[in-house]
């Protein structure tokens, strides 16, 4: 097995990246050395049109690897040795990573107190407080942290069978003397520091781990465990933190809370004094954010249940009825309606209430008696198309491209209709904009990715849409001809990495 030993020694990520590149240039030219390295090492050559998992792939085996994923991983390994390579595996999720380091060094937990805390190695742990206990608190490892900010965000938790050695480590840290309010900063936060009992809820959404933390000390109101706790589907956390004492009107727990549709998770909030007219991220109320996020007429029932003010105004002076009929939520509008909300609406209103619903013939209705408004709502609402590509709105996203909004329109973030449809996972708007000449590698888009690169990570980190919906927005991307870099993969799940199989060879992906 070939492991980072044979990595030649000075070779880094990125000179095997322009490695990569330049053998594809080579072979493009028909350069007969690089057609001779293709032959004897690419399983499907002759190739009509290389690409770079290609280049990537028939490198990756001359060095001895059966994939450039393996060959990445073995080369930061060579990196940063293989005890620190262990660690930041099991701290980002990558368990195939983190377990293959093991197999090929099965005391590999043992060389380090930070490898013993990744993966629960109790008895080395126990060798090492024993031989100083300062070391509870020594700062070191790959991030350059103290011992529980690695058990305490280790993905390793997640492995069933590991789990209560973990729980072990954690109580065994602090009873060493560690301090239950480590944390790190991170660019480009590096004003919010991310605790361990962040870690405990936000990460791990690990209820017993967060319990085990906050007897300990841990402080509830960090300014991120409540917030990032609303995460996960599971409300266990949650519960937890507000039961304790947690604030919930000390950051916008409440908005991040209705991000998700979560009628459960919303009444635990607001059973626990969460204030519904306290002002939302974007102005106005926690109704005007339910509504922007398309929340059900139960979510925003609750918030009226509760106090919510039907006649709160947005920052830009708009009611919660008003929001509701320009996105086209019907039932939302009738609801507040019967809890007594103003409806007088202006010609900007419906307009974008049609547009909003793609109902053509209602727009037709409106320009006959409004016929200056339409051009004017156009104007003043250029993240329309965005927004309801992003809530796959097939009819209103094709009916504002026939009014003429153009395709790369850019939205929230600056990402334009392609990016918030990739992100969402909706294939059917990914088509149309893709027929209609949206394009496929327009950048500036805030984190500064291509709508490919935004469904990948939409992917990972977003639980709201189905599992098969990214894997159809992967293929209709790929199909329109979106480029795909496989760097873009490092990083990604293995189950991300597996969907793009169909799309290469899957030695190059896996």
């Amino acid at each position: 097995m070939s492991d980072f030993s044979s990595m030649p020694i000075g070779v880094d990520l990125a000179q095997l990246r322009t490695q990569a590149k330049e053998l594809l240039q080579a072979v493009q030219a028909s350069s007969p050395e690089a057609v001779t390295r293709f032959r004897a090492h690419h399983p499907r050559f002759p190739i009509a049109s290389p690409k770079l998992t290609d280049a990537q792939l028939v490198l990756a085996r001359e060095l001895g690897y059966p994939s450039w994923p393996k060959l990445v991983a073995a080369a930061r390994t060579a990196t940063m040795g293989a005890a620190d390579a262990f660690v930041e595996a099991a701290i980002v999720g990558k368990l195939d990573r983190a377990q293959a380091l093991l197999n090929d060094r099965p005391n590999l937990t043992q060389a380090t107190i930070y490898t013993a805390c990744v993966y629960g190695d109790v008895d080395a742990l126990r060798r090492c407080l024993e031989n100083d206990r300062g070391l509870a608190n020594a700062v070191g490892g790959p991030r350059k942290r103290p011992p529980l900010l690695y058990a305490a965000f280790s993905r390793i938790f997640h492995v069933v069978e590991r789990r209560p050695h973990l729980l072990e480590t954690v109580k065994m840290l602090l009873s060493a003397g560690a301090d239950p309010n480590a944390a790190y900063r991170e660019a480009p936060w590096e004003d919010s520091p991310l605790p361990a009992l962040y870690g405990a809820v936000g990460v791990l959404n690990d209820a017993e781990l967060a319990g085990i933390l906050l007897d300990a000390g841990a402080n509830l109101n960090d300014n991120e465990s409540l917030y990032h706790s609303c995460d996960h589907v599971a409300n266990d956390c949650t519960e937890l933190l507000l039961r304790r004492g947690a604030d919930p009107n000390s950051v916008n727990a409440l908005a991040h809370q209705l991000d998700s549709e979560d009628p459960e998770g919303l009444r635990l909030f607001l059973s626990h004094g969460a204030d519904p007219n306290r002002s939302a991220p974007t102005g106005g109320n926690a109704l005007h954010w339910a509504i922007l996020r398309r929340r059900s007429v139960e979510c925003i029932g609750l918030l009226l249940e509760y106090g919510a003010d039907v006649e709160a105004q947005s920052a830009e002076g708009v009611t919660p009825y008003r929001m509701a009929v320009r996105s086209g939520q019907r039932e939302t509008a009738a609801l507040l309606e019967a809890h007594g909300a103003d409806t007088a609406l202006k010609a900007e209103d419906h307009i974008i209430g049609a547009l909003a619903s793609g109902d053509a013939s209602q727009l037709k209705t409106v320009k006959t008696n409004h016929p200056e408004a339409l051009t004017e709502a156009l104007a003043q609402h250029g993240a329309l198309l965005a927004e309801m590509a992003g809530d796959g709105r097939t009819d209103a996203v094709r009916l504002l491209l026939d009014l003429g909004v153009s395709p790369d329109t850019r939205g929230a973030h600056h990402g334009t209709a392609l990016h918030w449809a990739s992100w969402q996972a909706r294939p059917d708007v990914v088509r149309l904009l893709t027929e209609r000449g949206a394009s496929l590698e327009i950048m500036g888009a805030n984190f500064g990715a291509t709508p490919l690169q935004w469904a990948i990570h939409g992917a990972d980190n977003n639980p709201e849409r189905p599992w098969e919906t990214f894997v159809e927005t992967f293929q209709a991307l790929m199909e329109a001809g979106a480029a795909l870099d496989p760097s873009w993969l490092e990083e990604a799940s293995e189950k991300v990495r597996v969907a793009f199989i169909s799309f290469s060879s899957s030695s190059v992906i896996i």
